[in-house]
């Protein structure tokens, strides 16, 4: 998978979007912990922007796709689905400021949470909890 793209992007956020693939290989397969329950799942790796939110559970590591919970700043309408990392690692979001009489719009990127550690679903304290 390409990620020329997300790699441009990573000098904008100060740091890989992506983990190292030693990390990445890590961690489970897409559909290999299918039939575990939800809380018994670990998340293992966060990614967010404003008031959105990704927790991955399972990856493609070929593909770059990911299986988790996405929260886009509305808890109620939050689900579990599978969601793009490239498409993710990519977007940016529209971001004004005045300066001096002039509105700029910045494109600001997804980052990934640095310092998260593994955590099972059920012993992770949700924000909108």
């Amino acid at each position: 998978m390409d990620t020329t793209e997300i790699k441009k992007l990573d000098r904008m956020r100060g740091h890989a979007f992506l983990p190292s693939e030693k990390v990445m290989a890590s961690w489970p397969k897409l559909y290999e912990t299918d039939g575990v329950p939800i809380a018994e799942k670990t998340v293992y790796c966060h990614w967010f922007i404003g008031n959105c939110d990704w927790w991955l559970f399972e990856l493609d590591p070929e593909e770059l796709m990911a299986f988790g919970y996405v929260n886009l700043g509305d808890p109620d309408m939050s689900e579990m689905g599978y969601f793009s990392l490239v498409e993710l690692g990519t977007m940016r979001a529209p971001v004004r400021f005045h300066v001096v009489e002039t509105i700029k719009t910045v494109g600001v990127p997804v980052e990934r949470e640095l310092d998260w550690e593994p955590v099972k679903w059920g012993d992770f304290k949700r924000p909108w909890e």
